[in-house]
């Protein structure tokens, strides 16, 4: 049986291959090391278009986010991007480039290249704040996090921060950026405006995933060297409380009609439940093996949980957290999206290029597609 110093090592291991190979995904999650990089393993929403953003090795395929169908691929030379976010109102998607140290910028509506943006060193997180038309990068290599133009010019901004940033959360009502350092205990806190270090934050041992909860006021922070959730007030910057959860704790996701949060462990095969106002662990729910991504419709009350070590999708009910359905999907789940618009889920693996199209309210199987090269 695996235990748990080497679940910590693997998760950790997961994360500085994100900046060296380039196999990962922005803010709450990452893919297990045991996955190679040969899938469609990060994917976007982009509802203004409406499209999906899928990225496998060096091209980018965008599906209609209605139907599910393939448009187009476009092959990106001599890129390996490791996380994809996008500004809907700029029409803009930001894909992070860990082995050229640079970020493509691409025009959502036509799929087309507008420029490469140089960043930091191995950049493997990407955050953006639509109040202040600025993009964040969490440079995990050099210790540092860059400020971009969200309507597609050049780094405003390099500021560092603490050792291997890897995931990236933003408050746009306190205009600030919490930024977790896999490799340090805590958690550096930036002015979304200026870029300026306000403070930094003791949190649990390799804190790796963040989220924001606008409703609470709390930022919540997954640290998978302890096992716990430490819970933020956004506003202040201060430590709250810490908790314990499952095993080598994920990713985070947020509800912000019930105040619940959803955090993945896939040390342990389950998902915790928090109070999001309390910080208290309100259950835990088991689901499929090596649970990764995790995605919160609100519109359909439903919480989409990826099982990567048993290729399925848990489907749990976010006002009382049971498990509603299990979904088999292709090999390898690591990311998953909503288009509530649309009513469709999309889960991207790390195998076969392709991307599972689910029904989110009933959680069923519409259809496969086939993506990438």
């Amino acid at each position: 049986m695996t235990d748990k110093r080497t679940l910590v090592r693997r998760v950790t291991q997961a994360v500085v291959a994100v900046a060296l190979v380039g196999a990962g995904n922005a803010a709450v999650s990452r893919p297990p090391a045991h996955a190679a990089d040969d899938g469609s393993s990060v994917v976007a929403v982009d509802a203004r278009t409406p499209h999906v953003l899928v990225v496998t090795a060096q091209h980018l395929s965008v599906l209609d986010a209605r139907t599910g169908r393939l448009l187009r691929t476009t092959w990106m030379a001599g890129a390996t991007p490791s996380a994809v976010v996008v500004d809907e109102r700029t029409q803009r998607a930001f894909l992070a480039n860990p082995a050229a140290n640079s970020v493509s910028v691409f025009d959502t509506g036509r799929g087309t290249l507008v420029r490469q943006v140089r960043v930091g060193a191995g950049p493997s997180a990407l955050a953006v704040d639509a109040s202040t038309n600025q993009v964040f990068v969490a440079n995990t290599l050099g210790n540092s996090v860059s400020m971009l133009d969200a309507r597609g010019g050049p780094a405003v901004r390099t500021v560092g921060v603490g050792r291997a940033p890897t995931a990236l959360g933003v408050d746009t009502q306190t205009q600030r950026v919490f930024v977790a350092n896999i490799n340090d205990t805590c958690v550096t806190v930036l002015d979304t405006v200026t870029g300026a270090v306000l403070g930094s934050v003791v949190v649990g041992l390799s804190p790796a995933a963040v989220a924001v909860d606008a409703g609470t006021g709390h930022v919540f922070v997954a640290s998978p060297g302890d096992n716990t959730v430490s819970m933020l007030d956004a506003a202040r910057g201060t430590l709250l409380r810490t908790v314990s959860v499952g095993r080598t704790p994920f990713a985070v996701a947020v509800d912000a009609g019930t105040g619940h949060v959803f955090v993945s462990n896939p040390g342990s095969n389950t998902v915790s439940v928090l109070d999001g106002y309390r910080g208290t662990v309100v259950r835990t729910v088991r689901v499929g093996a090596t649970p990764q991504a995790v995605a919160v419709d609100a519109h359909s009350g439903r919480v989409f949980v990826v099982n990567s070590g048993s290729n399925t999708v848990s489907v749990l009910a976010v006002a009382t957290s049971a498990v509603r359905r299990t979904v088999s999907v292709g090999m390898t789940p690591l990311r998953v999206v909503v288009d509530s618009r649309s009513g469709l889920t999309f889960v991207a693996h790390a195998h076969g290029h392709t991307v599972s199209v689910l029904d989110a309210a009933g959680g069923s199987l519409v259809q496969t597609t086939t993506v990438g090269a």
